[in-house]
């Protein structure tokens, strides 16, 4: 319950602020090509966010409190590196995404591989949350 009661309101906050921005980008009609072209940035930029603050899910999972604050300031040493690494995890979806797109005339195929994949990606997540908190918070060496 803890975990959940943490995941909550960063969820959330994410969900907020990525709202607030489509919005804006939605009332500008004018501009709405310009402003098209930053959902990618947009989106790279929500996502560095919730990795600056995803020490508190693994700290809630070991059962030690973590604020949004202590977090951020946890991680504020490696968000560089933090950056680098939701590139590449980018990058690696986006091959998959393409790799997808030859299995679309093969349903079964393209079910079974997709659960494959969703299973790796989540394990990968799952993974990088840990060593976020282990080498930012635990002090562990990278």
């Amino acid at each position: 319950m803890a975990y959940f009661g943490k995941i909550l309101p960063l969820v959330l906050a994410v969900i907020a602020i990525a709202f607030r921005i489509s919005i804006v980008i939605g009332l500008l009609p004018i501009l709405g090509q310009v402003f098209l072209a930053l959902y990618l940035p947009m989106g790279l930029a929500l996502a560095w966010g919730f990795y600056r603050l995803s020490p508190i899910l693994p700290a809630a999972a070991v059962g030690k409190s973590m604020t949004f604050r202590e977090a951020w300031d946890a991680t504020g040493p490696h968000s560089t590196a933090l950056f680098a690494l939701i590139f590449v995890t980018f990058l690696v979806g986006l091959l998959v995404a393409l790799a997808f797109m030859l299995l679309v005339f093969v349903p079964p195929l393209l079910i079974a591989t997709a659960l494959v994949v969703n299973w790796f990606f989540m394990m990968l997540n799952i993974s990088l949350l840990t060593t976020i908190y282990g080498v930012s918070v635990e002090g562990r060496q990278t």
